[in-house]
């Protein structure tokens, strides 16, 4: 009997000491999810720090973006302003074209930036295009008779208007009417 109860004492031993190694798998199954779940945890906030700085460098780079379309935009603007308050000086004055062959006069109507009526008479006949003024470059687009040319203006007088053709560098002379 002494034989058995040993024996029973061996087997509640041993069934102790798997119990208790059955304890400490299940707390290192445990200590193994809360690594996992840390090691996910710790790439998570590594990937959040990278979306915050692709973040933060989009949003510099937006700005930066904004700050040129503003500075354009306040050119443009101020240029207009400048212009309706600066009426250029050969405003609504009729410029005869010396030198011309035929008879050549000029008009150019309101004074405004863009989308000026332009009035032209050659030998007596009118036509009628649109000039716009680019105030920061000093300059003249004149759409007439289906032709575009932009001049530089070159003088501008009380009795003396010079033009200066972009593409052909040809000077235009005209006089007051």
């Amino acid at each position: 009997m002494k034989q058995w109860l040993s024996k029973k004492e061996i087997i509640s031993q041993k069934n102790s000491e798997i119990n208790e190694l059955l304890i400490k798998a299940e707390e290192a199954g445990k200590l193994k999810g809360e690594t996992f779940l840390q090691s996910q945890k710790d790439k998570l906030d590594a990937e959040l720090k990278n979306n915050k700085i692709i973040l933060d460098k989009i949003a510099s780079y937006q700005q930066e973006i904004a700050l040129l379309h503003i500075e354009n935009w306040y050119k443009v603007e101020k240029a207009k302003a400048e212009s309706i308050i600066d009426k250029p000086k050969f405003v609504d004055i009729f410029w005869k074209q010396k030198d011309a062959i035929d008879s050549i006069e000029y008009c150019f109507r309101n004074g405004s930036v863009s989308d000026n009526e332009l009035l032209y008479f050659e030998n007596g006949h009118l036509s009628k295009g649109k000039w716009n003024f680019d105030v920061p470059n000093n300059e003249i687009k004149i759409d007439l008779l289906s032709n575009n040319i932009e001049y530089v203006i070159v003088e501008v007088k009380e009795t003396r208007l010079r033009l200066k053709d972009k593409e052909t560098n040809e000077i235009l002379n005209f006089e007051k009417v």
